[in-house]
């Protein structure tokens, strides 16, 4: 019954923290409608791997993941400043500068891609600290003690929610990329979307801390 619980927690959290439109799901979307579902798919494989990976940093590393952060600032700028010029290389871009380029932009590794784009997220990282350490206050521990086969299937739960969110995001974008003139406005509706999380993050910096 415990590994049952352990899968569907990692389900059911994963699914809550992946919903969220982030730099993951924007790839997804932009891949789908430029490139087809099969290459999206590569990038919801290894952005799963990802999540993984990230979710099990924070349950090894927790404490020392929290005070590293909080005592270097810099992450913080960076990923800001990160969001704001990809953001508005998007909202620069042109229609037809695209199409010149598409296989330049597009053709490289999507596995790279989207392991790339999920484990460098510091969010979805700060997510799960603030995850782990909540379920105590459930009486679910997840650190290293606990036992090996829960921590599978916690794991196995986590790579099916994040995979499954992303390819919903994959068949959204495709049942809406088929009804309307959705590519041609893409480049601005990511990169809209990029700038409101770079202001998003500025403000907790300069509001919050």
């Amino acid at each position: 019954m415990e590994i049952v619980i352990y899968l569907g927690i990692g389900i059911v959290v994963t699914i809550l923290g992946a919903i969220p439109l982030g730099t993951v799901n924007l790839s997804v979307i932009h891949t789908t409608i430029e490139k087809g579902k099969k290459e999206a798919f590569k990038i919801i494989i290894a952005a799963g791997v990802a999540e993984l990976l990230l979710a099990f940093y924070a349950i090894y590393c927790n404490i020392t993941i929290d005070r590293f952060i909080h005592q270097n600032r810099w992450i913080h700028y960076l990923l800001v400043f990160v969001f704001l010029v990809v953001g508005l290389l998007f909202m620069a871009k042109k229609t037809k500068q695209h199409t010149k380029r598409r296989n330049l932009s597009f053709t490289k590794n999507k596995y790279l891609i989207g392991f790339l784009l999920g484990v460098f997220n510091p969010p979805v990282l700060f997510f799960w600290i603030l995850t782990i350490s909540s379920m105590k206050t459930f009486s679910i521990e997840l650190n290293k003690m606990t036992a090996s086969l829960l921590l599978l299937f916690f794991g196995l739960g986590v790579y099916i929610g994040k995979t499954g969110t992303l390819y919903m995001y994959s068949k959204m974008a495709l049942y809406f990329g088929e009804r309307i003139s959705f590519s041609q406005h893409l480049n601005k509706v990511i990169g809209i979307l990029l700038l409101f999380i770079a202001f998003f993050q500025g403000s907790k910096i300069f509001l919050f801390d």
